[in-house]
């Protein structure tokens, strides 16, 4: 792709790979403007879900409008590439300046990041756009540390009415050490979720690490998402703030609810300065001190009648006179409608005890979910098979509509095939490629309008990144080879063009569509 020339922009190199596509800098031919261009992967761009994805991006970010978030200039779609032209930021990824740079960032540095990234996200809620996929690489810091922006709203969805039952499906997109115990579960997704993952993006920037970096096993990590509270910080990096801490330990909560409500509350706690807004609930001791008695004798000259009076007296005074029960403070932070318990340590959620929360019974569905997630979770981790994300949504969706208790039995005789290896569909080798594209060549003696009689003419030879093997092949494949002409008379200029091979799958094998 580098010299291919899209909507008068010129690739001149690659800044990096997505899941999606891949990332060129690109300037403009005629004025003073850098871009980056991300291009959907070829073998992506005919997979309908993956496409319609990359178009969802473009309609998220075309509507947003903020200085922290990555403007899109322009979408292209061709036919047989699409990408977007975005806003060219002259930096690192805030995993990468993380890494290689800085290492833990001081409070006063990762005030300066996160606040502007929890602006751009809590702007992108009020316009119903969830991003789905918070993690440090989506985020990016200029070369001189003045910018943020936030990036790749690659599996954003709009919340608005139109897509609100493709929004509540249950999907499970997003990176997942990032991910909420809720999108492991697969259970409907809610600005709460990205906060949980700004809550987990926090944590990498003050430690330094992902809290999950060691585990290589997806279904320990997603047990340890969905059943155990997020590490504590300074079982990784030392001298992190409570108040950091504090807020790291809310944005992560497993229960939605007991999370930041918005990101405007996360930022109001992390600019506070001054402590925390507390609460003060006393609490009745179980012990108390009796008011000490005092025996008040008379002059004898008052008389006894008087004396036994006083004595009276005294004794009920001590008997009902007794001190209030002394009240132990109980300092608890506001959220939502429920307070969460601040201890020197951490922070605990617990529910509000005058309105203690009712425990609903699970419906059919979610018991059928839970289930589902045991058994695909039980067979990744057994055949070391990963499903793909929209085999995964299929399977939850058709588990979904069940309106009966499905047994384990059932799902392993329904979808234990999905788990069975099959053979996979080889590319043409570069060599065949190479091959293919001379034969095809020699048939187009005028190609890019410039006369061709030998190979001595061309140069720059490039073909497109792809796999020598996939697990779900489509029918046709196509990979473009990028070259440079050269007329035969020498002053004219030399051309860059590109030639795209099409490939038909037969058999175990892609072979070239002439």
């Amino acid at each position: 792709m580098i010299g291919k020339i899209i909507n008068n922009y010129i690739l001149e190199r690659k800044l990096g790979d997505g899941g999606m596509g891949v990332v060129y800098y690109a300037k403009h031919n005629k004025v003073d403007r850098e871009v980056a261009i991300k291009v959907l992967h070829s073998d992506l761009f005919f997979n309908e879900s993956i496409h319609n994805r990359f178009k969802n991006e473009a309609n998220a970010l075309i509507k947003l409008n903020h200085p922290n978030i990555v403007k899109i200039f322009d979408y292209v779609e061709q036919e047989n590439f699409a990408c977007l032209i975005m806003e060219y930021i002259n930096g690192h990824t805030l995993d990468d300046y993380i890494a290689k740079i800085s290492g833990p960032l001081s409070s006063e540095k990762v005030i300066s990041i996160i606040i502007p990234v929890l602006e751009a996200v809590q702007y992108a809620h009020d316009n119903n756009v969830y991003h789905r996929d918070i993690k440090p690489a989506n985020i990016m810091i200029s070369q001189d540390g003045n910018k943020v922006r936030i990036m790749d709203f690659g599996i954003a969805k709009l919340t608005d009415s139109k897509n609100f039952k493709t929004t509540h499906a249950n999907t499970q997109l997003g990176t997942p050490f990032y991910m909420s115990p809720e999108q492991i579960k697969g259970l409907p997704y809610s600005r709460m979720s990205d906060i949980y993952s700004l809550g987990v993006t926090l944590f990498e920037m003050v430690t330094g690490k992902c809290p999950y970096h060691e585990i290589t096993s997806l279904f320990d990590l997603q047990s340890k998402i969905v059943n155990q509270p997020l590490p504590h910080t300074s079982d990784f990096y030392p001298g992190v703030s409570q108040r950091i801490q504090n807020a790291i330990t809310i944005a992560t909560q497993k229960s939605p609810e007991h999370r930041f409500q918005s990101c405007a509350d996360f930022i109001k706690y992390l600019r506070d300065t001054n402590g925390q807004t507390i609460i003060v609930r006393p609490t009745k001791s179980s012990f108390a001190k009796p008011l000490e008695n005092k025996t008040i004798w008379a002059a004898s000259i008052i008389g006894g009648v008087f004396l036994i009076v006083i004595l009276i007296f005294v004794i009920k005074s001590a008997k009902n006179h007794i001190d209030e029960p002394l009240s132990k403070p109980e300092t608890t932070l506001q959220i939502g409608n429920n307070p969460v318990e601040v201890n020197k340590d951490i922070v605990i959620a617990t529910p509000n005890q005058d309105q203690p929360p009712s425990v609903q019974p699970k419906s059919v569905q979610e018991q059928n979910l839970d289930l589902l997630n045991t058994y695909l979770a039980g067979k990744q981790k057994k055949t070391k098979i990963s499903l793909t994300t929209p085999q995964l949504d299929e399977i939850r969706n058709q588990v979904q509509e069940l309106n009966f208790l499905v047994s384990p039995e059932e799902l392993s005789n329904k979808y234990d095939s999905r788990f069975i290896e099959k053979p996979s569909v080889k590319y043409p080798s570069k060599n065949q490629i190479i091959k293919d594209f001379w034969d095809v060549i020699y048939q187009k003696p005028d190609y890019c309008r410039v006369l061709f009689e030998n190979k001595s003419q061309l140069s720059g030879i490039e073909i497109t990144d792809f796999n020598h093997k996939i697990k779900d092949p489509p029918k046709e494949v196509q990979i473009t080879v990028n070259f440079t002409i050269s007329p035969i008379d020498d002053e004219s200029e030399k051309v860059t063009c590109f030639l795209n091979l099409k490939y038909s799958k037969s058999g175990n094998e892609y072979k070239l569509i002439k």
